[in-house]
């Protein structure tokens, strides 16, 4: 137990964020001193030069030593660890990495150095792009046909296109908008972005917009308002798009270049995966599935904990608290499938506090899976106390049935709230910010809200629209509503699946143990889904 409560986690970088500092132009290609304090040396390299490619528990174990002897061993085996040929006299891995920092700031500084920018960024992280289309100045542009066509004006912008990059995908392809001026480009997931007459009247059509008499001209209100109606681009006057253009491929792209890089420091992993007999750090767990395709789900996990039992620090007039968190996802064979480490920090001032306790605390991290059956092994630190808790959980994605109504997991809610559709964000479903009530307890004043996904309906060929009858009933566990209520609203449809969000009365439900069930009906094929989720009144 003594050698557990000094295991070290990691701090978290889940998305690419810019960082404060001098630019990492401050070291040679090699990364030595050149006149900086021990210190401020020790900073930079952390901070500036690794921090795209050092993982979160190699980060936390550096932050922990104590001198400058230890701090120069572990650079020195941390550029060992990623050498491709040890047997000769240079590192490969490292002077490419110093070379790309070079160029990026060479390149792309715009007021900022060219490193912390979106472009040298993925420079440094993923090298140079296979393909690359240049747009310097802007200015005249013919639309390609998924983006609508027809001609307009644009920002300058760039295109970079990867074949392949490991542990992301195939066919990639990001693209770059400069719409600030300078040389600032940002990263950007919607060809929209750089279109300079989007919100100039009649200028800039698309072909649809121009010869589809629907649109009688004039620009479509749903492109010029980034609305997806029934999550078809067609309603902008587009009326043709890839399989990649598709917002939900867009969000897993965006998951996957964001997602933390590969897990090298094995002493330490060794230890913080070791088992843990006890649990004196309480929390709760809900993992629930949401499907991408039929080969890829979003797994939300979802913690949360009693404000009692994590402690706080006062600094000055903030209290905070520090939770660090680390989870390995393996499969029935026991091969590890995922692995992922974060840090939560709340501050609070104040009445802050007073309020803060009485709430739960909660933290989500979105997993890209299979449908399968997973084990998750989960450990959670409070640094301020040294507290730990341990939690082992099963995960079931069931297959998805081709040509069969099916639907995701039924997630339970205290409120719903509009959000842009960013799926890489935590509590982030479809066009909706939802926390799911992790212990499934409310009380009989409580808000109530669920949020279900259904895929594999049907869509009536002449008006292009499926037609689902959905209703809901509570139920005692195991049994069978006495009666049901249609839901009217809360419904939004997608060209692929139907999203339902919805708060609702809980009625005069007596405490105890209960279902709500929720049936969704195909009128077209004449499919149907029962899909329950329990809960419990107090």
């Amino acid at each position: 137990m003594h050698t557990m409560r000094k295991l070290v986690f990691a701090l978290s970088v889940f998305l690419f964020f810019f960082v404060t500092g001098t630019s990492a132009a401050g070291q040679n290609s090699r990364g030595q001193k050149k006149g900086d304090s021990s210190a401020e040396y020790y900073r930079k390299w952390l901070d500036e030069d690794v921090i795209y490619i050092i993982t979160d528990e190699e980060k936390a174990v550096f932050q922990k030593l104590a001198t400058d002897e230890e701090r120069d061993q572990f650079i020195e085996q941390f550029w060992l660890r990623r050498d491709p040929d040890p047997s000769t006299s240079e590192n490969e891995y490292k002077e490419e990495h110093y070379r790309r920092i070079q160029y990026a700031n060479e390149t792309f500084a715009a007021g900022i150095p060219g490193w912390k920018t979106d472009r040298g960024r993925v420079y440094i992280q993923f090298g140079k792009p296979d393909g690359l289309e240049t747009h310097p100045i802007g200015g005249p542009y013919q639309r390609k046909p998924n983006e609508g066509g027809g001609t307009t004006s644009t920002y300058p912008f760039e295109i970079w296109t990867y074949r392949h990059i490991e542990g992301v995908g195939d066919d990639i392809e990001l693209e770059f908008v400069n719409d600030a001026g300078g040389n600032l480009y940002r990263l950007t997931m919607d060809p929209q972005d750089k279109d300079e007459l989007l919100h100039v009247p009649g200028m800039g059509l698309t072909d649809a917009e121009m010869m589809d008499p629907q649109f009688n001209g004039q620009k479509s209100f749903d492109r010029v308002n980034r609305i997806r109606e029934d999550g078809l681009a067609r309603n902008q006057g587009i009326n043709f798009e890839t399989a990649k253009d598709s917002p939900f491929e867009k969000a897993i792209l965006l998951m996957n270049i964001s997602k933390p890089p590969v897990i090298h420091f094995n002493d330490l992993k060794e230890k913080v995966t070791a088992r843990i007999t006890y649990n004196v750090l309480p929390f709760r767990v809900a993992t629930h599935f949401l499907r991408v395709d039929p080969q890829t789900c979003v797994v939300p996990v979802t913690l949360s904990f009693d404000s009692s039992d994590i402690t706080l620090r006062a600094e000055g007039e903030l209290s905070r608290s520090t939770l660090q968190v680390y989870g390995l996802v393996t499969n029935l064979t026991g091969r590890t499938v995922y692995e992922f480490d974060d840090e939560i920090i709340a501050e609070y001032q104040g009445k802050q506090l007073d309020l803060a306790r009485q709430q739960p605390q909660t933290y989500q991290r979105k997993l890209a899976l299979k449908p399968g059956r997973f084990k998750l092994e989960l450990i959670v630190k409070d640094t301020v106390s040294g507290n730990m808790g341990t939690m082992a959980v099963g995960i079931e994605i069931p297959p998805s049935p081709p040509n069969s109504l099916s639907t995701s997991s039924l997630i339970l809610t205290h409120g719903i709230e509009p959000a842009e559709a960013d799926w890489s964000k935590p509590y982030v479903f479809g066009n909706f910010k939802i926390k799911p009530q992790v212990d499934q307890i409310f009380t009989g004043g409580d808000d109530f809200g669920f949020y279900i996904e259904a895929y594999n309906y049907q869509v009536d060929q002449s008006s292009g629209k499926p037609a689902l009858a959905v209703k809901y009933g509570f139920a005692s566990p195991g049994q069978e509503p006495t009666s049901y209520k249609s839901v009217m609203t809360g419904l939004t449809m997608a060209r692929d699946r139907l999203f339902l969000a919805r708060m609702i009365q809980l009625g005069a439900l007596e405490k105890g143990k209960h279902e709500l069930v929720l049936v969704i009906s195909d009128i077209l094929s004449g499919q149907s889904t029962i899909t329950r989720a329990p809960f419990q009144i107090r």
